[in-house]
């Protein structure tokens, strides 16, 4: 498309394309001609643009929203439109968002909510992506598959209230591994007992991951029979970090 693109981060990426990483946002701000936000919702992260930012941008720039509705100041954002220090925005999240269809994006939803219609040179669109019919049915087949994973190979990849973990399946050429799925409480020394356990068998893949309280621990074992299956189930089941243990196989 012919553009130069540069970004910014708190953490170093390695760029894409011929994209380039700048040292600070004060500098890509200094040297771009549209701003695209692209943050989750953070302390750190609110209102990150706001008036000191618009003054580092170049006049005549352009500012782009479609992350979280709390990163931009909108107040300062009308001020630098006005001024003609941004020459134009588009929006598609805000701080207070409307419920439902119908007249409700006024001031008694935000304060500056008419001030901000009232720009000619802006664009406001109403943060729907994920509720088209599209959408609806993409995340319907994406929680599915979520869920068989789930059930069927013990993956926790994007859970929101689950330590994320994953291994590689288990296929038709290993008949003799099992799977141990243990769930716990995070305390110390669970490692060493759940280890303990293990400690008997062949442990081919292993993964742990913890979320808060919770703990998830993944364990492939091979060259078990149903017997020593049966008794490392039931010898994780008796330890008091338990929160739920699963076998697959």
């Amino acid at each position: 498309m012919g553009m130069s693109v540069i970004y910014y981060d708190v953490v170093n990426l390695m760029s894409m394309g011929t994209s380039k990483q700048v040292h600070s946002l004060e500098e890509l701000l200094q040297n771009a001609d549209f701003v695209t936000c692209h943050v989750p919702e953070l302390p750190e992260t609110k209102e990150m643009i706001s008036t000191e930012q618009f003054e580092d941008m170049k006049t005549g720039s352009y500012l782009i929203n479609a992350s979280r509705g709390s990163v931009v100041d909108i107040p300062a954002l009308i001020n630098a439109m006005r001024s003609g220090k941004v020459a134009g925005a588009a929006l598609d999240v805000y701080p207070s968002e409307p419920g439902g269809n119908g007249d409700y994006f006024t001031n008694s939803l935000n304060s500056w909510a008419e001030d901000l219609r009232s720009l000619s040179n802006i664009i406001l669109t109403p943060h729907i992506g994920g509720s088209t019919e599209e959408a609806q049915s993409a995340i319907g087949v994406e929680v599915s598959e979520a869920l068989i994973r789930y059930v069927n190979e013990g993956t926790t990849l994007g859970s929101v209230n689950m330590p994320e973990v994953n291994l590689r399946s288990l296929t038709l050429d290993e008949p003799d591994h099992v799977r141990v799925i243990y769930i716990h409480h995070n305390i110390p020394g669970v490692l060493r007992q759940v280890n303990q356990v293990l400690s008997d068998h062949n442990v081919d893949k292993q993964m742990t991951d913890n979320k808060g309280e919770v703990a998830y621990l993944m364990a492939d074992i091979s060259d078990v029979n149903h017997t020593e299956i049966k008794d490392l189930f039931n010898s994780l089941e008796a330890l008091d970090s338990r929160i739920m243990t699963r076998v697959l196989y």
